[in-house]
């Protein structure tokens, strides 16, 4: 019984439930036109030679969209498009992926829609994305069997933040007349905040250097099934590396298919040793996929660090992508190398930038790492360890830790170089004035797995009479 109940606990403390990074725009309950994928449906719009009136009707002849869920303004229909405010607003830096199915009915043979399209825009009614002129639907197209995968693709910016997301269908062209009706259907409509792939980096960072052309890799893995095999291709966008031993600059194409779909890829990343000094530089390899399946659409990016060979540089990668320490508790650390072999001694001081000070740096206040022409290349590393100060403050309260580089001597290369700092994560062990929680048992202020255990084995080794 006791252990019944633990286990329940242990469960809920331990099953955290994850956002879904999809916005439904459709009730996926509504079954219709059984296309790929789910059997969701849309609106299409209507024309009609006898009265040349067009409009936007849904599959139970109601304007605007169907099925449309809590939470989002109503629809409006204009002569040739509607449109659609969601309750959710842009948030800068988010790329959003609206896809969906189209098809058509009628079976007139002489005529069709035309460049039909899908379109994200703002509440003004200005198109930020739109698919206008990339996809036709002609009459040889229509039937079941012709759904054609749309998508389009956008990366919010600070102008947008805080809209509300419309999203809008239309024919791109206006009404279009035909010896007889059309009805043109959007169905599996889906709008996305990221694509479903899965990218696991070494260490958490992907770093190259053009000296002796090092390598690194990262591996790519969908995180849905898929019904229909998908491609993802992957373009460094630069000569500056190469992807699978390939060309520098050239794209890659990765296949998954509905068996492996879930089977890690690796990509290996190189360096490519030109003569540019170029100092160290951050490239984006673009990741789009391809597929029948428009859910399996868009595009996402992964930054790269190349570290010249040609000029002064320093290269600073840290555990797992991140520095996060905790008062009294956990300390972390990353290294410190030069991307450049220097003619004297280089010299880089490490400090808190806080005032107090959060952190230690090698067991003190600040640090100071030399490099000489001999171990120019040569890691090294620097600990980070918390202050365990008595002043209860968020958690976590973040810091970053400032570098200072001199070369007094030679060339002066290095001397008062730029280096971007390392922002540092600081657990909080002081809950001020209220009590600890119950399930804080070493009253850091932190219910962590070691916690669980330390409640586990106390209450397994207690009765029912003392638990209750």
């Amino acid at each position: 019984m006791k252990k019944s109940l633990l286990m329940g606990l242990v469960v809920s403390l331990m099953c955290v439930a994850s956002a879904s990074a999809e916005i439904t725009i459709v009730d996926p309950s509504f079954e219709n036109h059984n296309p790929p994928g789910t059997n969701t449906a849309l609106v299409f719009p209507w024309t009609s030679e006898n009265d040349g009136a067009f409009g936007w009707v849904s599959t139970e002849g109601k304007n605007g969209f169907h099925n449309i869920p809590d939470g989002v303004n109503a629809a409006s229909p204009s002569d040739d498009h509607i449109w659609q405010d969601l309750a959710a607003t842009y948030v800068e830096g988010v790329t959003y992926t609206l896809s969906a199915l189209a098809s058509s009915r009628g079976s007139d043979a002489q005529g069709g829609l035309d460049a039909w399209e899908i379109a994200l825009a703002d509440p003004s009614g200005t198109y930020l994305a739109s698919t206008i002129g990339a996809f036709d639907l002609i009459a040889s197209d229509v039937g079941p069997e012709a759904w054609q995968p749309i998508s389009v693709t956008y990366t919010a910016t600070a102008a947008d933040a805080g809209k509300n997301i419309r999203i809008a269908f239309a024919t791109g062209q206006g009404p279009v007349v035909n010896t007889q009706d059309w009805l043109f259907i959007f169905d599996d409509v889906h709008l996305n905040t990221s694509v479903p792939v899965e990218i696991v980096q070494t260490e958490g960072t992907t770093l190259v250097r053009e000296e002796n052309e090092t390598t690194d890799s990262f591996t790519i893995a969908l995180t849905e099934e898929p019904n229909v095999p998908v491609t993802v291709t992957l373009d460094p966008t630069t000569a500056d590396v190469s992807l699978n031993a390939e060309e520098p600059n050239d794209a890659i194409t990765l296949t998954f298919g509905t068996d492996d779909w879930d089977t890690p890829q690796a990509v290996t990343v190189k360096a490519n040793d030109d003569d540019e000094a170029e100092g160290q530089e951050v490239i984006t390899v673009g990741i789009s996929l391809a597929s029948d399946n428009p859910y399996f659409t868009g595009g996402t990016s992964l930054s790269v660090t190349v570290v010249d060979n040609d000029s002064a540089s320093v290269v600073i990668e840290q555990s797992d992508g991140s520095t996060a320490v905790i008062e009294g508790g956990a300390t972390d650390s990353y290294t410190v190398v030069l991307g450049f072999v220097p003619n004297s001694d280089v010299t880089i001081t490490i400090d808190d930038s806080g005032d107090p000070n959060q952190t230690t740096v090698d067991g003190g206040e600040t640090t100071a790492l030399t490099f000489t022409p001999a171990n120019w290349d040569t890691p090294q590393t620097v600990t980070v360890e918390a202050i365990d100060d008595d002043d209860p403050e968020a958690n976590p309260h973040n810091t970053a830790l400032t570098h200072t580089v001199s070369q007094p001597g030679g060339d002066n290369a290095y001397d008062g170089l730029s280096v971007s700092n390392v922002s540092v994560s600081v657990g909080e062990d002081d809950c001020g004035a209220g009590p600890f929680s119950s399930m804080d048992s070493d009253e850091n202020c932190i219910v962590d797995l070691e916690d669980l255990a330390a409640f586990a084995g106390q209450y397994l080794t207690c009765s029912i009479a003392v638990c209750e």
